[in-house]
């Protein structure tokens, strides 16, 4: 039998990317459902905008040469499909790409080590990563910078990808300044699909032939209503979440043409296609901080139907994050810092500011 990959040292990256693997879900691209390739050209990104084009340009020049970047945007720009891209780029498709939440897997895979092997490790949420896994990754990283620089090529890249800000975690403590100067070599920020809604009609067609074909149908045409709904709306899901109510539209529809009816009923109920940021607060006697949180974590909640993720999404925590706050609500002997700490800052200024404003 064979021996145990951990003994057996030139397997050991091999082994922790399918272990890895077995453990996460398998990563879906946010753009398309299939992976890169070398001759995808443009790795799958949807859309003609200036903005697109930009980016686009920015990972040919960057793919072949980083040795680590840090991708940052809101939830659903398609982080996974840009770390596949430079990936590929920048290693080709014989190694391992090894894809993990940073909060879960990292701290097992720096222990294990990367000598003398070649790949892309790509941690995803690095703003979640608990402490002790930031001082096993950064020292991680020295070492392999030492082989780095030793080499004829870079044997490592990371890639790093964060839905908020690092820069308030660093300076609060809470993130190493000296590991985020190492994954913020290069940083590519990924826009949010508000800001080039000029490409959502082309994104649109994509998702429907994407979505008919796998449901085997014919692809229905799209209404102008439709279009005028869809990019009337704000998107805080971005690209993956518009992936999402395209193919509910598609479910939804036997006939030839997709109209507004056929989108989900979160869609449907929103008045003058605006959605509110905050929720209306019952003003009277002062009030906690704490309350003022937990009462907007419930208004979302309720607005998003109930749908845990797509309210983690808009009020730009994690799930995890999202879960603490709904065991708080049940739990008043909990410490107030524990609440507030994984808030994002300008959230917490908005639910301030409304401490002023009438009902």
């Amino acid at each position: 039998m064979r021996s145990s990959p951990f003994l057996r040292r030139a397997h050991v990256f091999r082994f922790i990317a399918d272990e890895v693997m077995k453990a996460m879900p398998a990563p879906v691209p946010h753009f398309t459902t299939n992976p890169p390739t070398a001759h995808s050209g443009d790795f799958g990104l949807i859309g003609s905008s200036a903005v697109m084009e930009r980016l686009k340009l920015q990972i040919h020049r960057i793919g072949p040469h980083f040795r680590s970047v840090l991708l940052t945007g809101e939830p659903g720009t398609g982080k996974n499909l840009i770390a596949h891209a430079l990936h590929t780029l920048g290693m080709g498709t014989d190694t391992p790409l090894v894809v993990c939440n940073a909060s879960t897997a990292a701290e097992q895979i720096a222990k294990a080590g990367f000598s003398n092997y070649r790949g892309t490790l790509f941690l995803d949420d690095v703003g979640e990563m608990p402490f002790s896994t930031q001082v096993a990754l950064l020292r991680v990283l020295r070492q392999q910078e030492l082989r780095n620089a030793s080499a004829s090529h870079v044997r490592i890249r990371v890639v790093a990808a964060t839905r908020h800000d690092l820069r308030p975690q660093v300076q609060l403590g809470t993130f190493r300044k000296d590991l985020y100067e190492r994954l913020s070599m290069i940083e590519i920020p990924l826009p949010p699909l508000r800001a080039h809604l000029e490409d959502l009609e082309e994104l649109v067609t994509h998702f429907v032939s994407l979505s008919a074909r796998q449901q085997g149908k014919l692809p229905p045409a799209l209404s102008a209503n439709l279009l005028e709904r869809l990019l009337s709306h704000s998107w805080p899901g971005n690209v993956r979440e518009l992936e999402e109510v395209v193919g509910y539209a598609v479910t939804q529809t036997d006939a030839g043409v997709l109209e507004i009816p056929h989108l989900p009923a979160c869609l449907l109920a929103e008045e003058n296609s605006a959605q509110p940021s905050l929720s209306p607060l019952p003003l009277g006697k002062t009030q906690r901080l704490e309350d003022i949180v937990l009462h907007h974590v419930n208004y979302v909640l309720g607005y998003c139907g109930g749908n845990k993720l797509r309210a983690a999404e808009c009020l730009g925590i994690s799930r995890s994050t999202l879960y603490r706050l709904l065991e708080k609500k049940t739990s008043s002997d909990a410490a107030q810092g524990n609440l507030l700490h994984s808030i994002p800052i300008k959230n917490i200024s908005a639910l301030r500011d409304n401490l002023s404003t009438p009902d």
